[in-house]
């Protein structure tokens, strides 16, 4: 009986449950001449790939597209590369560290980097 009283007395003493006020906001007001910001994100048009020791334009639209036929699409992406050529540069520009742009239409997020030598 001691226990069951005392238990009581400690739950009386206890300090009572603090109340949540949460503050109202008061609407605010539009300023009139102050143009609305839209924010609109967009996906990039194109996704970049550095050339590489061995790469050709055939190979990576092989390993991207699953079609060699394709690389005539870099030409669009990419018209610092200049005109087809032939000879041992397909592009004039097509040099190791030349930052290719690759298109979106090829998917390139869903596949890792493409090995060397493609």
């Amino acid at each position: 009986m001691n226990g069951l009283r005392r238990n009581y007395e400690l739950r009386k003493r206890r300090a009572p449950r603090a109340r949540i006020i949460r503050p109202t906001a008061a609407p605010v007001a539009r300023l009139p001449w102050l143009p609305r910001l839209q924010l609109r994100h967009s996906a990039p048009k194109y996704t970049t790939h550095t050339i590489r020791v061995g790469d050709r334009p055939f190979g990576l639209a092989q390993y991207w597209t699953g079609s060699g036929a394709r690389f005539r699409e870099l030409e669009a992406v990419n018209p610092s590369l200049g005109a087809l050529q032939s000879g041992p540069l397909p592009y004039p520009n097509w040099v190791v560290g030349f930052v290719l742009n690759i298109p979106q239409q090829w998917a390139p997020w869903q596949k890792a980097p493409p090995p060397t030598g493609l």
